[in-house]
């Protein structure tokens, strides 16, 4: 077979791995300031065909209809005498999608590991706490494979149960209120005018405690009425330390450059300190995580 005639099986045999280079590109060039994002989005859009063959047949329908329905209303703009910013439909929603893409680096190094090994998991009030608070702070940073990895571990006979349901889907949903690694948040500060991190964080956490408070007074594991004890996640909090640090390193990069975009800031931070921590811990064994 010609070289040329190759070229499209070698990429459909590579695809999922041109897609994660695409990417890794993709978030190199949504950080770089006073730079269009113009560039990233062509990237993302190229890493997004190579992956379609993933999407669902419910998938394809929902996309289908959104590209169709934005591609309707450009027309019919244009028609009506609008401008045609092609640049901002490709691009208009990068620095979520790069924020998205860079918070996922975080797996690799940040784990809501037991704290007990293998020892029983615990039961009543404290542990329905711990299980809220371990979700929602691991959750605010690593986002939706916090739940998987919890509801994974507190399956009983295959089943997880209603409260512990609502725990896990309720604790995670709440860091959405504060957490600057969340989607809900880079929307926010994105199409929201003047909306400014320090006071959407100041003014989410307490709506995220309310919220915490509210789902342990509905699932209270010491009412009789709502059938056996509440068992939760033996939560390790010793590392939640990686966390701490990325939210500690976004913070002071905010404050010493302000007029960078928070959401570049931590798409940029994210990755980088997810290499220094596996490099640290794992020396030369890091290469095929981070591949």
């Amino acid at each position: 077979m010609e070289p040329m005639a190759q070229f499209p099986v070698l990429l459909l045999a590579h695809r999922e791995a041109l897609a994660g280079f695409l990417l890794t590109l993709m978030i190199a060039a949504s950080v770089l300031p006073g730079i269009s994002l113009l560039p990233a989005g062509m990237l993302g859009w190229s890493a997004a065909l190579l992956l379609s063959h993933r999407l669902s047949r419910r998938q394809r329908l929902q996309t289908g209809w959104l590209l169709g329905l934005g591609v309707a209303g450009m027309a019919w703009g244009a028609w009506q005498g609008g401008p045609l910013n092609l640049g901002q439909a490709l691009a208009g929603n990068q620095g979520l999608v790069s924020l998205l893409a860079a918070v996922s680096f975080l797996r690799l190094v940040t784990r809501p590991e037991s704290a007990h090994g293998d020892a029983p998991p615990p039961r009543g009030r404290q542990a329905l706490w711990r299980t809220l608070i371990g979700v929602h702070l691991f959750g605010a940073v690593i986002n939706l494979s916090t739940v998987v990895i919890l509801g994974d571990r507190m399956t009983t006979h295959g089943r997880l149960g209603k409260r512990r349901a609502l725990a896990l889907s309720r604790g995670f949903a709440a860091a959405a209120f504060w957490s600057p690694f969340f989607s809900a948040m880079a929307a926010a500060l994105t199409y929201a005018p003047g909306a400014k991190l320090s006071i959407v964080v100041l003014a989410g956490l307490p709506m995220a405690a309310l919220s915490l408070w509210l789902t342990v007074r509905e699932i209270d594991p010491k009412d009789p009425r709502l059938g056996a004890p509440f068992i939760g996640y033996p939560m390790n909090f010793k590392a939640l330390w990686i966390p701490g640090l990325l939210v500690a390193i976004v913070l002071a990069l905010h404050t010493l450059i302000p007029h960078w975009s928070i959401l570049a800031i931590i798409a940029l931070s994210a990755p980088l300190l997810t290499v220094a921590i596996l490099l640290a811990r794992e020396g030369r064994r890091a290469g095929p995580p981070l591949k």
